[in-house]
């Protein structure tokens, strides 16, 4: 595999002959069996109560031995009326000059408003945590956001 596994990856089972010569692993054959082509990495860690390390040792492994490949799959994207809720939320925080932070931030993360990556929404927070002057103020604001990414990985 050319980039180091996330457990964000998915991976579906391949068709093998002459698997006489196969040595697989406990561990190896409990992630096959996982395999589904629809569950990620994160996701078969938690069913299978592995560690992530250990996941990604076992498909690495099944990789090699042409048992399984990673196939592509659309990341989930920040709606963007989720933005709406976030800007509010700075605004309430900092005033007026909140309205275009927010836009400079996912701008300097190398993305938009309009196609952000779901999995660097709690680096965003983080980014635009740090602009809130009063601590108290962008403690609350972390909490707040918290409840929101909590809310999208839930949908």
């Amino acid at each position: 595999m050319d980039e180091k596994q996330t457990g964000r990856h998915v991976f579906q089972r391949l068709r093998c002959s002459g698997a006489d010569d196969l040595k697989l692993s406990g561990t190896a054959v409990n992630i096959l069996l996982e395999v589904d082509g629809k569950t990620n990495l994160d996701k078969i860690a938690v069913r299978t109560g592995m560690p992530l390390a250990k996941v990604q040792a076992a498909v690495t492994t099944l990789m090699e031995q042409g048992l399984i490949e990673q196939i592509q799959t659309a990341e989930p994207m920040v709606p963007v009326d989720t933005f709406s809720k976030i800007q509010a939320f700075i605004v309430k925080a900092i005033g007026p000059v909140g309205e275009y932070l927010l836009e400079e931030k996912t701008e300097d993360m190398g993305h938009s408003i309009a196609k952000f990556p779901l999995h660097l929404l709690p680096e965003l927070v983080e980014n635009i945590a740090q602009e809130i002057r009063r601590p108290d103020i962008s403690l609350s604001f972390k909490r707040q956001m918290i409840e929101l990414i909590q809310t999208l990985n839930r949908q």
